[in-house]
């Protein structure tokens, strides 16, 4: 999806898969980042296997979820979509939970819209493509 500028120059639309089995957190996600993402939303690990061939710029995954483990899924990531970008939500897990698993970036639970979305924009700058209208 493409949308047009002030300056006329045209944008892409940056990609995020959430990745949470509590519907309402991938809800109200979904509709928040929707503004500026491309959102998809997976209820568990193993729905979101097929999704990363993607390459979303950003994936935000729950840390404690029934089926598939964050480690299998985080070496699977690497894997299959390297330039996706991981980000940890957890309320039962710290920062520490996520370096242990390589990942840079944790979001606490419960976390504030505003504090999400200065997350995820600064993690996936709005790329401009060169194109004038």
């Amino acid at each position: 999806m493409q949308k047009c500028t002030r300056d006329n120059t045209l944008t892409k639309k940056r990609s995020l898969l959430v990745i949470d089995d509590d519907l309402t957190v991938c809800t109200i996600v979904a509709a928040m980042a929707g503004r500026v993402f491309q959102v998809a939303t997976v209820a568990t690990r193993d729905g979101a296997i097929p999704l990363l061939e993607r390459n979303f710029d950003l994936i935000l995954m729950d840390c404690q979820m029934p089926g598939m483990g964050a480690d299998e899924f985080v070496k699977l990531q690497r894997r299959e979509s390297p330039g996706s970008q991981l980000v940890l939500m957890s309320g039962c897990f710290d920062d520490h939970e996520a370096s242990r698993l390589g990942i840079q970036y944790f979001l606490a639970k419960p976390f504030t819209l505003p504090d999400m979305m200065t997350l995820l924009t600064g993690l996936a700058p709005e790329p401009k493509e060169a194109v004038q209208q």
